[in-house]
């Protein structure tokens, strides 16, 4: 089990610097600004509880790591034991920056330390004890009277005001604060000098350098210990001329430090009052520094997981961050495949440039398609986040494919012994480095042939719109086969049970088993060995109890409310209208043509012209089809549509996918006027009755009208899924 402890930063830092803690690759860069920095930095000098963070006990090797605060990965692979940072990046390295000079010992420190470190992190942190007036003093800087204890029963907010950073730049090398100073300008000077005049020049604006706690000196004081010194004894020399002038009495200063300093003062022992002075000077610099250096002891609560319980850190590490980044089996994978890969293409680079080269599409995907696209990569399909790509989903999909085909061709069964185990976290993490690297290609390549396949056969336009995410297992463990993927006869198969599948409700539960079944059965079907196991599937569509029945379809259940139809139906029905390739709803008389719809084609952003020239994108909408009576506009009718769950009006039977530009055009006609336009764009490429099936409206509601034209529709979805699959399995 995990170990619930804590360490100081002191600790923590030490194991960073002396390389028995590293970062693993997968985490992401370091992206705190400089004001949440100061914010935890407050945090901590005070004492207030800044989290817990997750370390993972584990060999040097096992996954590519990189030091706290840099970018550049480290390639050394040695196995002695370490630890690694699963959580906590961010305020261990921004605490590590602010209490280490990573500058000390590097003349060439431009080049070895500031150009690999993250821009945020190039700072070095002060605590000025001089702020604006209002507030405070809580250092004691005022009559060199200071109460470490004290200091912790504050707010953060008390001691923000005294934090200030100076940002390392090229161009201010002589600035007493840069690493560079003064080596320029006095390359002669000794380090015991150069700390002299960094000491003296923070001392002179009352500032104490922070970056030097936790960092080992050839000289015998630190920076901040020298900075405090001068600070006391400047401050000292203005306090005697302060009681000189009358502004301050001696007697009020010195006696908490000498209870006789009143006789001392009245026999005008001025040697006595001098030992006075020269101990409230050394009582404050003694004070201020084991302050400092106590804050270097506050405890920092870690979870401590042993090698063998890796599996583990995910669920607590997404326990530990509800709403921040989450830690995920992808990461740790990509992890540990990256201590054996070129250092210039991590396994991310490879996925993110695979998915954007253009793929061959075979006829035996396509030849029933028209208005193919020219180009086409799998990068089309909104798997590629602008700030974070892959997407989750898309990272989720090949982690799952890699995961299936390296077991289905390790294990003595093949894909016959494949279990839903094999598509979890346990076994997807016991894979090797070299076990990961050598199936990504294939893996990544049997992706996008999945993805190509559920676009251009299945109507699915984005990744997000996948219904059930295990059914890409036996569609990848069949298409990653080359002669499957270029045989028209077996990628029907997978069609016929892709459609055969939802429609029947199989995959409404028991995913994780019936996934693999599946790709068993699947397999052996195209491959010859069974015959069809698909068929009572088929044979059942449309009859799931309370999900693709008619009194689901057609919201005929006692309580409709209380049970909407699961989304995996209705836009998988959506989806396979898409598939069909219809007409837009556009009028002929006002487009030179009108547009074949598909996903691919709402995916690429297809263009079209109206007859004055102007050009149009694709881009889909939900259109429903019937209006409500009484409406001034289909506009409003949708609007009121959509506030009635209950309501036929709402069943996924009644809706389509049409342009944005479609709709705009329909939204400003009213009832009448939309069911004559219906019947002129004719509508039954999209599967819609036209108004000559339907018969003319008599004495019926609105309610029962639409009723029927829903029971037409669900019908001539039924009957097209039904001829589909004929068509599909000759």
């Amino acid at each position: 089990m995990g170990r619930y402890k804590s360490r100081s930063l002191r600790k923590i830092v030490k194991s960073e610097i002396n390389d028995d803690l590293y970062l693993p690759v997968f985490q992401r860069g370091f992206k705190w600004a400089r004001r949440k920095q100061k914010k935890l930095l407050a945090s901590f000098l005070v004492d207030i509880p800044i989290g817990a963070i997750l370390l993972l006990e584990g060999e040097g090797g096992e996954f590519a790591k990189r030091k706290l605060c840099y970018r550049e990965n480290n390639r050394m692979q040695e196995s002695k034991p370490c630890e690694y940072l699963l959580d906590g990046q961010q305020r261990v390295s921004t605490l590590k920056s602010i209490f280490y000079d990573f500058y000390k010992e590097h003349e060439e420190w431009v080049d070895s330390e500031w150009r690999n470190m993250y821009p945020p992190l190039r700072n070095r942190w002060f605590l000025n004890l001089s702020p604006e007036e209002e507030h405070g003093d809580i250092f004691g800087l005022s009559d060199l009277h200071f109460n470490e204890d004290s200091i912790f029963n504050i707010d953060s907010e008390e001691i923000l005001p005294y934090i200030e950073n100076k940002r390392i730049q090229l161009n201010q090398k002589s600035r007493w604060f840069n690493p560079g100073y003064p080596r320029e300008e006095i390359p002669h000077k000794d380090k015991n000098q150069v700390q002299q005049d960094v000491a003296e020049s923070a001392a002179n604006k009352w500032m104490i350098p922070l970056y030097s706690l936790t960092t080992k000196y050839e000289t015998s004081n630190t920076v901040h210990e020298l900075s405090v010194e001068r600070i006391a004894y400047r401050r000292k020399k203005q306090i005697k001329a302060e009681v000189a002038d009358g502004e301050k009495n001696i007697v009020d200063i010195l006696e908490p430090i000498e209870g006789s300093i009143e006789e001392y003062v009245e026999n005008d022992n001025n040697e006595k009052i001098n030992v006075a002075w020269n101990r409230l000077e050394t009582r404050w610099t003694r004070r201020v520094i084991n302050y400092l250096e106590s804050v270097l002891d506050n405890q920092i609560p870690t979870i401590e997981l042993k090698e063998n319980e890796v599996d583990r850190a995910v669920s607590i590490f997404d326990n530990m961050n509800q709403g921040g980044t989450p830690l995920s089996t992808f990461d740790l994978v990509a992890a540990r495949a990256a201590k054996n890969r070129p250092l210039e293409e991590s396994l991310i680079d490879q996925i993110i440039s695979t998915l954007e080269q253009p793929i061959d599409l075979p006829s035996s995907l396509t030849s029933s398609l028209v208005d193919l696209p020219e180009e086409w990569n799998p990068s089309l399909m909104d798997m590629l986040d602008a700030d974070d790509p892959p997407s989750k989903t898309a990272r989720k999909y090949i982690l799952n494919i890699l995961s299936v085909l390296h077991y289905s061709d390790t294990l003595d069964g093949g894909v016959n012994g494949l279990e839903s185990v094999h598509a979890k976290k346990r076994k997807q993490l016991e894979m090797s480095s070299s076990e990961i690297n050598g199936n990504l290609e294939r893996c990544i390549s049997t992706f996008s042939r999945a993805m190509a396949f559920l676009q251009f056969r299945c109507g699915i336009k984005t990744i997000g719109d996948v219904s059930y995410d295990l059914m890409l297992i036996p569609i990848s463990l069949a298409v990653s086969k080359d002669d499957i993927w270029g045989s028209e006869e077996s990628v029907d198969k997978v069609e016929y049970w892709y459609w055969s599948s939802i429609f029947s409700g199989h995959y409404r539960e028991k995913q994780n088993t019936r996934s693999m079944d599946d790709a068993e059965l699947l397999l052996e079907w195209i491959e010859g060995d069974i015959e069809n196991p698909f068929s009572s599937r088929a044979d059942n569509m449309f009859e799931a109890n309370v999900y693709t029945d008619d009194q689901m379809l057609l919201r005929e259940l006692p309580e409709p409310e209380q049970y909407p139809v699961p989304s995996a139906v209705s836009d998988t029905i959506l989806q396979y209208v898409l598939s069909l390739q219809p007409k837009d709803f556009l009028p002929s008389d006002q487009f030179e043509s009108i547009p074949r719809l598909s996903a691919w084609s709402f995916a690429l952003g297809d263009t079209f012209q109206d007859v004055q020239g102007k050009e149009y994108s694709l881009r889909p909408e939900d259109h429903h089809i019937c209006p409500v009576s009484g409406a001034t506009s289909l506009s409003q009718s949708a609007d009121e549509i959509r506030g009635d769950q209950k309501s036929v009006l709402n069943s996924p039977v009644l809706k389509t996918t049409i342009s944005r530009t479609a709709n705009r055009i329909i939204g400003d006609m009213s009832e009448d006027q939309y069911v004559d336009y219906l019947d002129d764009i004719s509508p039954s490429s999209h599967l819609l009755p036209n108004t000559s099936e339907l018969g003319e409206r008599e004495d019926e509601t609105t309610e029962e009208y639409y009723f029927r034209a829903a029971m037409h529709r669900l019908e001539n979805i039924k009957n097209s899924v039904r001829d589909e699959l004929d068509r599909l399995n000759q």
